[in-house]
């Protein structure tokens, strides 16, 4: 047995795939290697992939700066996967994020970013904003769907192209949930006119209407991107990962710039005047240190 192979069986060993069947499948035109685990009592499986460390450049972000000219590319493809997923029934007993837990999960401001602030009057403002969409579909939304999550697979076909990570904490949300979290990238800057072209480009393959995708695009951005200001803060403070404060100005620009659509001008006063913006006494503080 290969040492890749040993770390594998060890690596199933730790989860509930353990004691599964593992059959091997035809690979594609890359090194990666496939094997699908079948349980033996129920006829359930899954596909594992192996994918070497040495191709983990294949992820978007990594791609799309090797090859720019693939940018557009790369962006419609993952629009495309969502157009999809969007019109399959989404699995069962999925969270729902309603106009309830949308303002529950932006609570992490208060507990990390803010330690003691009252986020209630944000909280009551931004259930009555996110109440406007609460009639229209919920689709699957993997949550976490950005260009680090994303892997090109430029020798397959149609959304076979696009490998997804990180979709464990996925639920059912408005269809433009994912489309944020692509287009407002923590991580990474997406070019404004990339970002408009995206947009439209999504609203007409989902068929939806142009004012209600851009207002709740807005709505479900500052949703988002208040509770990723909370995440940062405790990844920092609580976990020791400070360098993801370095994304935080980004992530507040990212607010901002919802914040200002029409409609939410209640909204952006509340924000602003009670919400300390990630200056550097802030990130001072968030890293644990002295400003």
């Amino acid at each position: 047995m290969t040492d890749r192979a040993t770390r594998i069986t060890r690596l199933l060993a730790e989860t509930r795939w353990a004691t599964w069947g593992r059959l091997p499948l035809a690979g594609d035109a890359s090194a990666r290697r496939y094997e699908r685990l079948v349980n033996p009592d129920t006829g359930e499986s899954v596909i594992l992939m192996d994918a070497p460390p040495e191709n983990g450049d294949n992820v978007f972000a990594r791609w799309g700066e090797s090859h720019p000219q693939d940018t557009t590319k790369l962006y419609r493809a993952a629009i495309d996967v969502l157009v999809t997923l969007h019109r399959h029934k989404p699995p069962a007993g999925l969270q729902r994020l309603d106009p309830k837990a949308g303002p529950q999960m932006v609570g992490l401001v208060a507990d990390w970013y803010a330690p003691g602030m009252d986020m209630s009057a944000i909280q009551t403002c931004l259930a009555t904003t996110l109440r406007q969409f609460a009639n229209g579909p919920y689709v699957l939304a993997l949550r976490d769907y950005h260009a680090e999550n994303l892997i090109w697979c430029p020798d397959l076909h149609g959304d076979a192209r696009v490998g997804l990570l990180d979709f464990q904490d996925a639920l059912l949300a408005h269809p433009v949930y994912d489309l944020v979290s692509l287009l407002r990238d923590a991580r990474r800057d997406v070019d404004p006119r990339l970002r408009a072209e995206m947009i439209a480009y999504f609203t007409r393959e989902s068929a939806l209407n142009d004012g209600a995708v851009s207002s709740a695009f807005a709505a479900i951005g500052v949703q988002r991107n208040l509770r990723i200001l909370g995440i940062f803060a405790r990844l920092s403070l609580r976990d020791g990962k400070a360098r993801y404060l370095d994304y935080m100005p980004r992530v507040w620009a990212h607010l901002l710039d919802d914040l200002r659509y029409p409609g939410l001008g209640e909204l952006q006063d509340i924000v602003l005047r009670q919400l300390p913006e990630p200056n550097v006494a802030t990130l001072a503080r968030l890293r644990g240190a002295d400003a």
